[in-house]
């Protein structure tokens, strides 16, 4: 009876009383059977195929947590790699009686190791395929040094283009030659100023020495912030007019605009808007319209509030359009309401 780590070759017979020295010896063959196992921290922490190694960087001597008889495919090792590989290289295994012979380390693509694949300090992780070890899931240091040099180029070259297009002179020529007139002073000429910083020659944004900000097309200026951030219109501002179909009920959506327009076929009720934080202030109109029949009436949910609580009576005459002036506020509660004044007769 006798296997890797059992060996006992005096079995007692059947129907037999076993002496003592001959049970003992049993037992004692069975505790060496499990002394041959890794204890169970040692499975745990994964140290079962930790091997120290020594040597380097042309062969590397490894010692294994048990002795191998030989070389078996599938063997699989982790060690601290004593010495930084300077090319190709091999790994010897101690066995029972002595080495089992260097056996060549090559890499992931069966190429022999090149300086730097093995690291004096790291973990190298190998397996034995039957004919050679093999560095298991590591492409080597060439390859991520060679990446981290294509990265570091990447990143220097992206930094020096933005450089290169943020900067006044070269931004002006490649937006197609200098500027003129009142553009030119706007944008700006000297190192103190920043001039232009998005558009083209003669539309974009522009930031003066001052820290103003102005917005021009085609050499006209539409607006511009001061460094307070106070905001300036330089040129008409058209709201967008929102057609609303008709409906019994209409619930605006006040993200949609700032003028709601509306032709009413029917009895109207203006339901209660979605109303959010960032709308307190904002200002909008409704323009409720007669159809061709006329006297048509008008409702306004409570969120509306019109001077002295009284409801608006609308315009009774077929095609007359009325206008309702709001204002999102916020009431003493500290709740969102509608301030509204409803003016007829259009």
């Amino acid at each position: 009876m006798t296997n890797g780590y059992f060996n006992h070759d005096n079995p007692e017979s059947k129907r037999t009383l076993a002496r003592a020295e001959s049970v003992n010896a049993t037992f004692e063959a069975v505790a060496a059977g499990f002394d041959l196992l890794p204890d169970d921290m040692t499975l745990k922490q994964g140290r079962a195929t930790w091997a120290t190694a020594t040597g380097g960087p042309a062969t590397y001597l490894v010692t294994l947590p048990f002795n191998p008889q030989s070389y078996a495919t599938g063997l699989n090792f982790r060690f601290k790699v004593p010495a930084t590989s300077t090319g190709a290289c091999a790994i010897n295994v101690m066995g029972p009686t002595g080495l089992l012979g260097a056996k060549a380390l090559r890499r992931f693509n069966g190429d022999d190791t090149l300086p730097d694949d093995l690291v004096a300090g790291a973990v190298a992780d190998v397996a034995y395929d039957g004919a050679k070890f093999v560095l298991v899931g590591q492409h080597g240091a060439t390859e991520m040094n060679a990446t981290v040099a294509v990265d570091a180029a990447t990143r220097a070259e992206a930094a020096a283009d933005r450089a290169a297009i943020w900067d006044p002179a070269n931004y002006l020529s490649l937006a197609g030659g200098a500027l003129s007139g009142w553009l030119r002073s706007w944008a700006g000429v000297d190192a103190s100023n920043l001039g232009l910083r998005i558009g083209e020659a003669t539309s974009g944004f522009y930031r003066s020495a001052l820290g103003v900000i102005g917005f021009v097309v085609n050499g006209i200026e539409v607006f511009r912030t001061a460094a307070n951030g106070t905001l300036t219109f330089r040129r008409p501002v058209v709201p967008k007019v929102v057609t609303v179909p008709w409906a019994s009920t209409i619930t605006l959506d006040l993200t949609a605009g700032n003028k709601f327009a509306v032709t009413m076929a029917g009895g109207t009720t203006f339901g209660p808007p979605a109303l959010t934080d960032d709308m307190e202030g904002m200002e909008f109109t409704i323009l409720p319209m007669q159809d061709g029949t006329g006297s048509r009436s008008v409702a306004f949910d409570s969120l509306f509030r019109f001077p002295g609580g009284a409801a608006p009576i609308p315009s009774a005459t077929a095609g007359k359009r009325d206008r309702a002036i709001c204002e999102v506020v916020r009431t003493l509660a500290g709740t969102l309401a509608i301030d509204a004044v409803y003016v007829k007769g259009f």
